[in-house]
């Protein structure tokens, strides 16, 4: 029998380092700093609460195709090609969720950094001395001179144009650049408890399958909704509820 014949799926589940992939190590996981928790964190809330179903054995269409008085071997290679299709676009997902996972666990940090750095500078019993060390270390300023120009200038400047320059590094991350996307995941996302994440909308374009209390951000007009239940289809059945938890008054 052919070797591709080895992969998992015709042994029933297993390693998928099993069959063909036989030999093949995994990737060592690597150390990603203060985000990687948080992204364990988002991937299992993800997967706890809106799992990605396993590609089921292609029985039925190895069926049908024996039923049909195809040859055996041209059965099994029909149900191989259906279950490496599918099984390609679970792996695509789950790639896809991985890096939503990662982008925002890096807008979370970035916007806990700006608070942290915020709350010193405003602290009055803090030394000017250690404020443009932290500053300097964390802004990464070369001169004292930079440290202090940056101290001094105006906290709503200085947060202006540090959220510019943090909208435009999500842009440049993402696949396809949205901005309205760029600034919830900076504004709205870190203040909005896991439990209550509902995922992305359109106005043109509703939820498939929203749950009641969840919110859902609309990427065309930079409205973060809260489904009340209901048809889906049905704007009336969404509550704006962007100025809750936008709690910088952040335009988007």
């Amino acid at each position: 029998m052919s070797r591709i014949l080895k992969r998992p799926m015709f042994k029933r589940g297993g390693s998928t380092n099993d069959g063909i992939m036989n030999g093949i190590v995994d990737r060592e996981k690597k150390s990603m700093g203060d985000i990687g928790p948080r992204t364990e964190e988002i991937l299992a809330a993800m997967q706890q609460y809106a799992p990605l179903p396993k590609t089921r054995l292609p029985l039925g269409t190895v069926g049908y195709a024996l039923a049909t008085g195809a040859p055996v071997t041209d059965a099994l290679f029909a149900g191989y090609a259906d279950f490496v299709k599918r099984d390609d676009a679970r792996q695509a997902a789950e790639a896809k969720r991985k890096a939503s996972a990662v982008a925002t666990a890096i807008g979370e940090e970035s916007a806990l950094q700006l608070a942290k750095t915020k709350a010193l500078l405003k602290d009055p019993r803090i030394a000017t001395e250690q404020k443009v060390q932290y500053v300097k270390k964390v802004m990464g300023f070369k001169t004292d001179k930079e440290a202090l120009e940056y101290i001094n200038t105006s906290l709503s400047d200085v947060s202006k144009a540090t959220f510019e320059d943090r909208v435009q590094s999500i842009m440049g991350r993402q696949a396809s650049p949205n901005r309205a996307k760029a600034v919830y995941q900076i504004a709205l996302e870190p203040n909005i408890p896991l439990a209550k994440k509902g995922g992305f909308m359109k106005t043109t374009k509703f939820p498939r399958n929203p749950v009641a209390g969840k919110l859902y951000f609309s990427t065309d007009n930079g409205v973060l909704y809260q489904f009340n239940g209901g048809a889906t289809n049905d704007i009336n059945n969404y509550t704006d509820v962007t100025a809750q938890y936008n709690k910088e008054n952040i335009s988007f």
